[in-house]
């Protein structure tokens, strides 16, 4: 989090009372953190949109004394991309993903990692830092077509890809660096269970292979010729470039108009950042207003289905108050008929009220109502 830290001897002198004076935290770099949590989630905070510099910095040259000293980010890596498998175009696929995004063949890889150092120190020379993307936030990586000449239809190259990508910041502009090898299509024999090119196949075995069960076809198949493609990282800021190693034009010899090239594009990213967020907030506020007008609409409906509901169960009380009312009714005039009678039909008819009384149950005309809820207690 690029948080200043105590040096060594720092609580012992501070025992004395001769400790230094306490560094001022700097201002937070692109690339830094600014919360930590333990499951090092993407943070939330809110973050100023990225700017590149006002003016194009000028090249530090090192002093000529000093050793070249090798980028951090291709120091001692050459044998972690060797740890894995190779898929069938040749390029490899290391099972550390923690690495600098190269995707190129074992043939290519001595190259690739010397051309990555050389552009790195250069853009660093020009006063932008190279660092694999921050963790405590989303970025994309733009997916890369390896094929010289890309052809229409579904291709899956099963290529690897780092977890993270790696960036290079042009002011506070981020912009993601893929070094790959371009591969073309050759013709290919197909020899236990692999695709080797025809072209490196001695003659003699090529007349003994053609006795076996084999054949021959045409596949994608690294080049050892190396592209370079620049990205943006940004989802709402869609840029690309690519620059290609073609016959005696090597890439290594391009990194000054590069970086020269970076350094402008930085403007245009962030123009292209600025109008994405713009965008989005267009859409935000409007998914906003449809989701406000959505929901007094459901309110609506919602109010109107519980006004109807309550009618109908307020109609229904209705009718069981009238029908109470009538049994009621029906009940006391038989009594008062009953007693009309002789003794002895008088007492067999309240008998039979009673029992009838008794089938019918008890019955509440008040009830219903006193259980039924109104619109507003819905």
């Amino acid at each position: 989090m690029n948080v200043p830290r105590p040096p060594r001897g720092y609580w012992a002198k501070l025992e004395f009372g001769k400790a230094g004076p306490q560094p001022a935290l700097p201002e937070a770099r692109p690339e830094d953190k600014l919360v930590w949590n333990r499951s090092n989630d993407p943070d939330i905070v809110a973050r100023p949109l990225p700017k590149a510099p006002n003016a194009a910095p000028r090249f530090r040259k090192p002093a000529a004394a000093l050793p070249p000293k090798r980028h951090a980010l291709v120091t001692d890596v050459r044998d972690l991309y060797l740890k894995g498998r190779t898929n069938e175009a040749g390029f490899l696929k290391p099972s550390k993903r923690l690495l600098p995004d190269l995707v190129v063949s074992e043939k290519t890889l001595d190259t690739a990692l010397e051309a990555a150092h050389q552009l790195f120190q250069q853009l660093e020379l020009a006063g932008h830092r190279v660092v694999l993307a921050p963790t405590d936030r989303y970025y994309t990586r733009c997916e890369v077509d390896e094929r010289e000449v890309p052809r229409q239809g579904y291709h899956h190259a099963n290529l690897w890809s780092p977890q993270r990508p790696t960036f290079v910041y042009v002011g506070t502009v981020a912009i993601g660096l893929t070094l790959f090898e371009v591969t073309e299509e050759i013709e290919v024999k197909y020899v236990n269970g692999k695709y080797i090119p025809v072209a490196d196949l001695p003659t003699e075995k090529r007349k003994r292979y053609a006795s076996i069960h084999s054949w021959t076809t045409k596949r994608d198949y690294v080049t050892g010729r190396l592209c370079l493609q620049a990205f943006s990282p940004y989802g709402f800021a869609t840029w690309k470039r690519q620059w290609r190693e073609s016959g005696d034009k090597k890439l290594t010899n391009q990194f000054g108009r590069i970086v020269s090239e970076l350094t402008d594009a930085a403007v245009e990213i962030a123009r292209l950042v600025e109008e994405g967020e713009r965008q989005a907030e267009i859409r935000r506020r409007q998914w906003e207003e449809e989701r406000r007008q959505r929901q007094e609409q459901e309110e609506l409906a919602r109010q109107i289905r519980v006004r109807d509901e309550a009618r109908k169960e307020l109609m229904r009380a209705i009718d069981v108050w009238g029908e109470v009312k009538r049994l009621q009714a029906f009940f006391a005039d038989a009594e008062m008929e009953a007693r009309r009678l002789e003794p002895e039909q008088c007492e067999r008819a309240l008998t039979r009220i009673a029992l009838a009384r008794e089938l019918i149950g008890e019955q509440d005309a008040l009830g219903s109502l006193l259980i039924w809820k109104s619109p507003d207690e819905r």
